[in-house]
């Protein structure tokens, strides 16, 4: 697998005293484990935080995504979805709406090495993600406050920095993903609108010439543009209870292979995605022109990963070539 991360173990970077950016600022010094992009210096040793944030209409406007290095979007009970954001180039003030834990955190963070930032979790998820060995922080802990002008439970909101500052865990030891040049060969399908559908909710993309990235259109605040849309259509299992207005709570699989898509510049490349455990890292792989499989590196920036259930979910884009529309997918 191509990769332009390793030896992550020492490197890091330098926070501001407003607590935001941790940037080494040294255009060749080694990258960032989230983005593939440079910007560590020998001095920064502070974990990855993951926020659980709400992504329903009741809990925006969000706050902090626009400062988040990884999204990953996951479903939840009732159909809809829910956002983990990962920070570590850049640890903001305030980030939220912030929400419960579940037990599909565990593949997310895991890998990381780093803190699981949430409101909190029922007994049985709270056990599991304590023996998984993940260090979390809930309301209560340093960096947690409530929003006066905003109504509860969506009123809650976290101080990273300030999470980071207490933490036990150290620096990753290796990437989230594997970055560098895509495949030689590989075929992709150009697009412009892309949407990822959920059973009970969806989220809407547009490309954006301009800046060369996807930006989130069904909803109305920024900073939600990124590099790469990485669509991971994944089997789901019931967590075995219910939550308080009676739906089951679904977990995801993240460990096993599965296919997916990637979408990246104005192009939606089909793969096959593998990750070999709960703590191992996704993997990547699509078809050349030839039709061998080749490793599939991720373009260096800001990625937005959607764990789309195989049962319920579905993906689909348009507005390229009039010949390559019928390109779009529909899985479930």
């Amino acid at each position: 697998m191509v990769a332009i991360l390793g030896g992550l173990l020492v490197l890091a970077g330098c926070s501001d005293a407003g607590g935001n950016q941790n940037n080494g600022g040294i255009a060749d010094s080694p990258p960032w484990p989230l983005t593939g992009l440079p910007g560590f210096s020998a001095s920064y040793t502070k974990p990855i935080v993951t926020v659980k944030i709400d992504d329903s209409a009741a809990g925006r406007p969000q706050v902090g995504i626009g400062s988040a290095d990884l999204v990953v979007q996951e479903l939840v009970e009732g159909g809809i979805s829910r956002l983990a954001a990962l920070f570590h180039s850049t640890t903001p003030q305030q980030v939220g709406a912030v929400r419960s834990m579940r037990d599909s955190d565990v593949g997310i963070v895991l890998p990381t090495g780093g803190v699981l930032a949430a409101s909190g979790a029922t007994g049985s998820v709270t056990e599991t993600i304590a023996a998984a060995g993940i260090e979390t922080a809930v309301e209560g802990d340093e960096g947690f406050t409530r929003d006066p002008d905003r109504s509860a439970p969506y009123n809650l909101m976290v101080n990273v920095q300030e999470v980071t500052d207490a933490a036990e865990s150290g620096p990753p030891s290796r990437p989230y993903l594997d970055f560098g040049e895509l495949a030689d060969g590989a075929t992709g399908q150009s697009a412009t609108e892309m949407t990822v559908a959920y059973p009970q909710s969806q989220s809407q993309w547009t490309f954006d010439s301009a800046s060369g990235r996807w930006a989130r259109s069904d909803i109305d605040e920024g900073g939600y543009d990124f590099t790469n849309v990485i669509v991971l259509m994944v089997d789901t299992t019931d967590a075995g209870y219910l939550d308080p207005a009676g739906n089951p709570v679904p977990v995801s699989i993240t460990e096993g292979t599965g296919e997916g898509y990637l979408a990246t510049d104005s192009q939606v490349y089909a793969i096959t995605w593998e990750k070999t455990s709960e703590s191992g890292t996704w993997s990547f792989s699509a078809t050349d022109e030839q039709g061998v499989a080749v490793d599939m590196p991720v373009p260096p920036g800001r990625s937005w990963v959607s764990l789309l259930p195989t049962q319920g979910g579905s993906f689909s884009f348009s507005g390229g070539m009039p010949s390559e529309e019928a390109g779009a997918s529909d899985q479930g």
